[in-house]
């Protein structure tokens, strides 16, 4: 007689069991955004929600997540809806837009642009889909009633298109074992009665949230300032802003700790900054200590021969030392990591 997993897999197929989180991840490109999520970057086989304000670093979170894929050699999907990242921009982060063309897209539809993720995960595994963004793709009632005449569509179209497809995308997903990370944007919910801004909501509806494994909020904390002794203007020490400041925030995770946030920095042109965050965990723990007058005082270990005196006067100034001295940097970033990977284990 056959056992019951026999009988199941006869009548449903094999693939009917699964093993739930294989523990596979990608990494996000910062240490801080994979050290947030528990588990080491975003999980693979599930659908991970990145949303935030407009200019907070959205798009090139995801594309430093690119880029480590790429590296990696492993296969990328990105659905780029709102057309707004140049090549340029792309060399600036390290990503050969030769290498991501084929893979790079723009769908007229949301449904064509889910039957794209479904094509890919027929042919690929353990790979990256990106969706930039949710509130750009249209749904293809939409794009009918576009050519008729604009404002009459159908209410909730894009929420309903989402709900529908992710109840079949999400299996998928798992069992192709492939990351699905949807952009989005927050915006502010109009107050009915009073006709004022209300609340944050997110377009799409509700089903991104229920189905994704991951949400990850971003928020622009604040402008990054950095003094320039070589401006262009001639004054010396002049501020200029030189990136931002944002809050990373998990406030939903299945595989960890939620409501984990901390700050990264991400450089315009330059893309996320670890060392800047390197640096500022290793002020806390001792590594190095900052005092009055904007210096720096580093450890034994990292202070190098071509420090005297282990001291380095402004941040910018100790971020370029790292810079040049990669080995030094290593075993710095070595130490940071092995702190956080203990607190991640705690």
């Amino acid at each position: 007689m056959p056992t019951w997993r026999e009988e199941v897999e006869k009548e449903f197929g094999v693939d009917v069991y699964h093993s739930g989180f294989c523990g596979d991840v990608i990494s996000s490109g910062s240490f801080i955004v994979d050290f947030l999520t528990g588990i080491g970057g975003f999980p693979l086989g599930h659908i991970v929600e990145i949303f935030g304000e407009e200019g907070s670093g959205k798009t090139t979170l995801v594309l430093e997540t690119i880029k480590g894929v790429l590296d990696k050699k492993r296969p990328v999907l990105f659905l780029d809806y709102e057309c707004t990242v140049s090549d340029g921009y792309l060399n600036h982060l390290g990503i050969d837009p030769i290498v991501l063309k084929d893979y790079r897209v723009t769908p007229d539809s949301m449904e064509d642009g889910f039957m794209l993720m479904k094509r890919f995960c027929e042919r690929h595994r353990g790979g990256l889909i990106v969706t930039d963004s949710i509130a750009a793709m249209p749904p293809i009632s939409d794009v009918k009633k576009m050519a008729e005449i604009i404002g009459q569509v159908k209410v909730a179209s894009m929420a309903h298109v989402m709900a529908v497809a992710l109840r079949q995308m999400t299996n998928v997903f798992h069992k192709s074992n492939n990351c699905a990370i949807f952009v989005n944007q927050e915006r502010s919910k109009i107050d009915v009665l009073r006709g004022l801004p209300g609340k944050k909501t997110t377009p799409g509806g509700l089903a991104v949230k229920f189905f994704a494994a991951m949400r990850v909020k971003i928020r622009l904390r604040k402008p990054y300032i950095i003094i320039s002794e070589d401006s262009l203007s001639g004054l010396k020490d002049e501020k200029s802003v030189d990136g931002i400041e944002v809050w990373v925030e998990v406030i939903k995770n299945k595989f960890s700790r939620s409501y984990t946030k901390g700050s990264i920095v991400i450089r315009m042109n330059a893309g996320i900054d670890n060392i800047i965050s390197a640096i500022a965990i290793g002020e806390r723990i001792g590594l190095v200590t900052k005092k009055s007058g904007g210096n720096y005082f580093l450890c034994e270990d990292y202070s190098g021969d071509t420090l005297g005196q282990k001291r380095v006067r402004g941040l910018e100034r100790l971020n370029k030392y790292f810079q040049d001295n990669p080995k030094i940097w290593q075993k710095f970033y070595g130490d940071v990591a092995g702190f956080l990977r203990e607190r991640m284990k705690s």
